[in-house]
């Protein structure tokens, strides 16, 4: 029979028998493994929400990413057309009063 169930079962508490029963080792072991498992399952719940905090952000960053792609391939096109040769001849031609030379005015530096 252990401290506690002695002195309830004696009808006495005095100083001698209250700190038997606080500090009994299994009294002891009890309170350890209670502190031990309310860390645990705080440092679960705490794991978990940055793990969802986590995963919402790089959602948003994939989100941003695909944005981004899709702008750059938008802005590549129009780069691609702006810079063609056809539509460049077309203002030099046009706008610089730009011809192109003739056979015979051609010289080879070499």
């Amino acid at each position: 029979m252990n401290a506690t169930a002695r002195a309830l079962a004696a009808g006495t508490f005095n100083s001698v028998n209250l700190r038997h029963m606080l500090f009994s080792g299994k009294s002891l072991l009890i309170a350890l493994w209670l502190c031990s498992l309310l860390v645990t399952a705080f440092a679960v719940i705490y794991s978990k929400d940055m793990v969802r905090q986590e995963t919402a952000q790089l959602h948003s960053l994939q989100y941003k990413h695909d944005q981004m792609m899709i702008e750059q391939s938008k802005l590549l096109l129009e780069q691609n057309t702006w810079s063609s040769p056809i539509r460049i001849q077309s203002i030099a031609q046009n706008q610089l009063n730009m011809t192109l030379p003739a056979k015979n005015t051609i010289v080879f530096v070499g």
